[in-house]
């Protein structure tokens, strides 16, 4: 069988089909509420909402944004392994074969980045151009760093960001020409405005970096599924998912409780409930 070939259907498992079909749905959903909001100023959304759009903006941060791109995150790591079996059982080189695709991938994300100023693809490809470095680590390795860029990297970018240059981009300035050259401009504006700011607000803020450690983290989380091969032994790890399910729905609680504190009494910085979100 040809590797330019899907896998098929007596190789699948239902499980991951169905997760990242699951996932897809909730990035797509996820990002209408973007780029419904992202190119327009504040002042011109407050104008407009009602209290029930606040409470389903609120609800949409809960439960909706970034938690399906997590998901599908952990997916693309998972795929990442089961790509690496199968070419490694054609004889064929690995790392070429990788590579390859995290280039066209970066392509696509570059050529995206001028229509959308918060493309994930390029992101995805130089994250995953990393996951080389942990084929031959063992499990423990894989797990260790996977949390460590998970919530520890991302963290403390966070606490850099909000204490040294969270004023070095004046964003309600950006925002307000973003929303003039969308409105009015071109898609070559629009692109040449995207290409233009991209670096100030995705590098030099280290938002891409942290963005990129976290993504990383999630990629071998999924790795380390598939080495376990919890997805595919689901009974033999029945105990662990139901621990994992209380746990994260003990910290969804706390961090609900947390979010509506924030809203309402508390107004401390975000970066405190950072890691819970």
């Amino acid at each position: 069988m040809s590797l330019t070939l899907p896998i098929q259907q007596k190789e699948r498992i239902v499980i991951v089909d169905v997760l990242r079909g699951f996932a897809l749905f909730g990035v797509l959903l996820g990002n209408f509420n973007g780029m419904f909001t992202n190119y327009v100023p504040a002042s011109i959304i407050k104008s407009i909402s009602t209290p029930f759009d606040d409470a389903l903006n609120m609800l949409h941060d809960i439960f909706i944004q970034n938690k399906f791109m997590t998901l599908f995150s952990i997916l693309f790591g998972y795929g990442f392994g089961v790509i690496m079996e199968r070419v490694a059982n054609k004889n064929l080189n690995t790392t070429r074969f990788f590579l390859r695709r995290m280039f066209w991938l970066f392509v696509f994300g570059c050529i995206h980045l001028a229509f959308w100023s918060e493309d994930i693809l390029h992101v995805y490809a130089m994250a995953g151009i990393f996951l080389l470095l942990f084929r031959k680590s063992s499990d423990r390795k894989v797990f260790t760093w996977s949390v460590i860029l998970m919530f520890v990297f991302p963290f403390v970018i966070r606490l850099y960001q909000h204490y040294f240059i969270h004023n070095a981009v004046d964003y309600d300035a950006i925002t307000k020409t973003a929303y003039n050259t969308v409105k009015y401009g071109s898609l070559k504006d629009v692109a040449v405005f995207n290409y233009q700011t991209y670096p100030h607000l995705w590098i030099y803020t280290l938002v891409d970096f942290r963005d990129g450690a976290e993504t990383l983290g999630r990629f071998l989380l999924g790795y380390y599924i598939l080495r376990k091969q919890i997805l595919v032994r689901l009974n033999d790890y029945s105990i662990l998912i139901k621990k994992v399910w209380k746990i994260s729905c003990f910290a969804m609680i706390i961090y609900i409780l947390l979010f509506g504190c924030y809203l309402t009494i508390i107004f401390l910085p975000n970066n405190f409930y950072y890691i819970l979100y």
